[in-house]
């Protein structure tokens, strides 16, 4: 057996304030025990449930949806496929025609039902840029791939779709959680999960492998940092 780490290292904001998402709790660290005094090492961290490599849980947009401490195990471990539209340009939209031709280029869904989109941007990881340069997962897509079965969408860029808010024809205009992230609101619809900033896509020799990314058991929580593997024979 072999595995690929597939998450980004969490920082303290003060190491690196770009390796979190901006309108985030700032990760911070604090040393709780030293050797010289009670006899070993220890820290105590703040951090924020979206923060590094993360599952965003049905209770992120769903008000009555599912909190992270509740996701059963089994829904984070199992069959995935990639798709690499790492060729597409900042910003662009994935359409539902898009992602079926990636899925036939890869021999289709098969048993996966963790579906990872390869941006390419994890290579922005911890520049400001990052947090500018995606692709918009748009609803059409996110919904035409439910319907295919898959139960968890992830991306290794900051966020699964571009924030509408961001767009210049909605520039100035007060825009609730919904319309800025169509793509998440659909999990008032539908019982799904997202995961962000995933890392490492591109050194995942195949596109169907095993996955595992388990959260934090985090009681109530919106989200949870996770640590991501592809499982690989050999």
């Amino acid at each position: 057996m072999r595995l690929i780490d597939l998450s980004h290292p969490i920082l303290p904001f003060e190491q690196n304030p770009w390796a979190q998402f901006p309108a985030a709790p700032k990760n911070m660290v604090g040393v709780t025990g030293m050797f010289e005094g009670v006899g070993w090492f220890s820290r105590a961290w703040y951090l924020g449930e979206h923060c590094g490599t993360h599952v965003d849980a049905a209770i992120h947009f769903n008000p009555g949806g599912q909190p992270v401490d509740e996701i059963p195990l089994a829904d984070l471990y199992g069959p995935a496929v990639i798709l690499d539209f790492s060729d597409k340009a900042a910003n662009a939209d994935v359409s539902p025609v898009d992602v079926r031709a990636g899925l036939e280029r890869v021999g289709g869904l098969g048993d996966a039902r963790i579906v990872l989109i390869r941006s390419g941007r994890s290579k922005l990881w911890g520049r400001p840029e990052y947090h500018h340069d995606m692709l918009n997962m748009t609803p059409q897509t996110t919904e035409w791939l439910l319907g295919q079965g898959a139960r968890v969408l992830g991306t290794d860029a900051c966020v699964w779709e571009v924030d509408q808010a961001s767009r210049p024809e909605n520039l100035g205009r007060r825009m609730a959680g919904a319309d800025r992230f169509p793509s998440h609101a659909l999990q008032r619809r539908y019982d799904f999960l997202i995961l962000e900033n995933l890392a490492n896509l591109d050194q995942v020799p195949t596109s169907h492998f095993l996955f595992v990314g388990l959260p934090l058991r985090l009681v109530g929580g919106s989200g949870s940092p996770i640590r991501a593997a592809a499982i690989l024979p050999g």
